[in-house]
């Protein structure tokens, strides 16, 4: 299932979408709001079954496991196709990330902008 933007983050305010990246991925960069519950730990998930969650990880792989397995206890789960990496590639979103700080540049230094580089593989 794919989102536009706003859906995203309502879903997140709603304490129903559910980040399963580990921590290091999640202080990376994630949607404001969600909640981060790492896929090893999703066994110990004790949310109200009353609510639609929708379950997201960096590229749909990890969040597939961990609805199915959600699914057979009871909750009612949708799985974000892509992950967080749809997102941000749907969304050309960086305001999850902090903003960048202006430094001086000596004249003998170069400059490099590595704003939106996409480092594939995993953490």
């Amino acid at each position: 299932m794919n989102l536009v933007k706003q859906n995203w983050k309502k879903l997140a305010k709603q304490g129903q979408l559910i980040d399963v990246r580990t921590e290091e991925e999640y202080a990376l960069g994630h949607i404001n709001g969600s909640i981060l519950h790492p896929v090893d730990e999703i066994e110990s998930f004790n949310k109200e079954k009353n609510k639609t969650y929708y379950v997201i990880c960096r590229s749909g792989n990890r969040s597939a496991n961990a609805s199915k397995y959600l699914a057979k206890q009871g909750y009612n789960v949708i799985n974000l196709d892509g992950g967080y990496k749809a997102y941000e590639e749907e969304n050309d979103s960086y305001d999850t990330q902090e903003e960048y700080k202006s430094i001086e540049i000596k004249a003998d230094r170069k400059q490099f902008n590595y704003r939106g580089l996409n480092v594939q593989g995993q953490l």
